[in-house]
């Protein structure tokens, strides 16, 4: 009896165990001489539900490897490969999974069995939103450590005193803010509403280049409302802002929305509730580069998608990336088949019925993600950067990693990496100019068909607008049933306001403000629209005697 109650309690513990494991890999790795650390959000909801649109990040940095690997005057002899991290879609997660593979807690193998020793990682590319790439950048600086970023473009990562080993093949959103500036100016859309994703520094330092950049040096351009997204419930409080917007008295039908990638779809089953109103099919909702021209985001919600333009990332939709997604088979062996399978569940929405025969390009839900050749772009930039190393400290011909390539060399990688170019796996030139992506952003108009169709581009720093040769007439021309209204209606004093009433959600800011200072001496009797600006608010539409 007392040995079955010790089997039992062992047996209970081993459950309870198991349960609070993760079913999915904490880690995958692709076998090298070298490595990069690579982390994706693979999953999220506690490290249970895995996502889809990593996998093609995943993808893209073996392609990436093989084509450094194969390509013309790159390493010889030497293999580069990726460890990738799941970060299960949390800061914090990240920060601890990348402490605990340098600190020898999580303990990496190669194929063979054989333990990859830290040392040996010669760069990091991830993560996917700014604030999980500045948590893990911090730490890195610790390891002396380059990470290249292909997601995160927050104006904080430009600060080299806090991040020093941080580049990105991403433009910083202070040339995001202001290609949207230059967006509405060229179009003729002075006033606008701007909704903010409430915990994203990466919303919040967007919308304040934004602003900064719309309304300097302006008095004809003004910011209806300003309205905070929670994160929690999106769906529930994007109806509750729309139902605001089309209440409101303002004369504009520009809707800037601020808002991670996860918020688009939420934002669009929103609106398809309000198309029944003139008022809400009219809106426009302008998207940030994590919409750009992913067509899977809007898929089931083309009406409601219909007339909304999203900015991208440079370049076109790579077709050697496509080509390599076209030979991945369900069922086949591979250090990520676990996720590989998974994808084809998802994209074909199949689960006991799934088919070697299937073809991932020609399932109608697929399209290849806006960031794919970004990452591509981060995983050729090691690659060039570990090249160049080699030529300097290995002798010439040299097939094997010698003493002299060294450990800890963040400071020597950063340099090379800082102001880089090369050919793309598109053919394309790119560059890096003092940590940055040189390239910046194009513009998409959303049809009814659920496709974008690029309408222009922005200048290199952000500032200026050009339109498509095929598109100047835009927005007339058809693309509208009624052109979206956009004016400023009264006079924008500007002034700050020594308080504005909230409803009962604080993030709403009604339409009254008190206390604008200097009214009376200009002749302002009251302001009718009141917008944050840093701690304190602002007064806009004065209504003069």
């Amino acid at each position: 009896m007392i040995m079955m109650y010790a089997l039992m309690k062992v047996l209970a513990i081993l459950a309870l165990t198991f349960a609070d494991t993760p079913p999915n890999p904490s880690h995958v790795v692709i076998d090298g001489d070298l490595y990069i650390l690579v982390m994706f959000g693979l999953t999220e909801n506690g490290c249970k539900d895995m996502r889809l649109y990593p996998f093609q990040y995943m993808e893209a940095v073996d392609l990436g490897l093989e084509y450094v690997y194969r390509n013309h005057g790159q390493l010889v002899g030497v293999r580069i490969g990726a460890i990738f991290l799941d970060d299960c879609s949390s800061a914090e997660h990240g920060l601890q999974i990348t402490k605990d593979f340098y600190e020898g807690v999580l303990l990496v193998s190669d194929s063979t069995g054989a333990r990859i020793d830290p040392d040996r990682v010669v760069g990091f590319v991830g993560s996917e939103t700014s604030d999980r790439t500045m948590k893990v950048a911090e730490y890195l600086k610790t390891v002396k450590t380059v990470l290249v970023a292909p997601f995160a473009t927050s104006p904080q990562l430009s600060d080299r005193t806090r991040f020093p080993y941080v580049v990105r093949t991403v433009p910083s959103d202070s040339r995001q803010g202001p290609a949207f500036a230059a967006l509405f100016t060229s179009l003729g859309w002075p006033n606008v509403h701007v909704i903010i994703e409430d915990d994203l520094s990466y919303a919040r330092d967007l919308a304040n280049a934004f602003k900064a950049a719309f309304e300097k040096g302006e008095q004809g351009r003004c910011i209806s409302s300003t309205h905070m997204l929670n994160s929690s419930q999106k769906r529930y409080n994007n109806e509750q802002i729309i139902s605001a917007i089309i209440n409101s008295t303002s004369k504009t039908d520009i809707v800037l929305y601020v808002a991670a990638v996860t918020s688009i779809r939420p934002l669009l089953e929103a609106k398809e509730k309000y198309l029944g109103n003139e008022r809400g099919k009219r809106l426009v909702f302008i998207g940030t580069e994590g919409w750009g021209r992913t067509e899977s985001l809007v898929k089931g919600h083309e009406k409601a998608a219909k007339g909304s333009i999203s900015v991208g990332l440079y370049g076109e939709p790579v077709k050697l990336f496509d080509e390599h997604m076209s030979k991945l088979r369900f069922g086949q062996s591979s250090p990520r088949s676990v996720y590989t399978d998974s994808y084809f569940k998802s994209l074909f929405n199949c689960d006991t019925n799934c088919s070697t025969d299937m073809i991932i390009t020609e399932a109608p839900a697929y399209s290849q993600d806006t960031f794919v050749m970004q990452v591509l772009n981060a995983v050729l930039a090691i690659g060039k950067a570990t090249l160049v190393r080699f030529r300097q400290k290995c002798k010439r011909g040299a097939k094997a990693i010698c003493k002299e390539f060294g450990i800890e060399f963040g400071e020597e990688f950063i340099k090379d990496l800082d102001n880089v170019c090369f050919t793309g796996i598109d053919g394309q030139d790119f560059a890096i100019r003092d940590g940055e992506s040189f390239r910046a952003y194009n513009f998409f108009y959303w049809q009814e068909d659920g496709t974008p169709i690029k309408i222009g581009a922005s200048g290199s720093e952000g500032r200026s607008y050009t339109p498509e040769s095929k598109h100047l007439g835009f927005p007339e021309d058809g693309y509208y049933g009624k052109l979206p209204q956009s004016e400023c209606s009264k006079k924008w004093c500007g002034y700050f306001c020594r308080r504005c009433r909230l409803g009962r959600n604080r993030n709403k800011l009604n339409s009254k403000c008190w206390g604008c200072s200097q009214a009376r001496r200009e002749r302002y009797t009251k302001c009718d629209a009141c917008v944050p600006d840093g701690e304190e608010f602002k007064c806009f539409n004065c209504m003069e005697n």
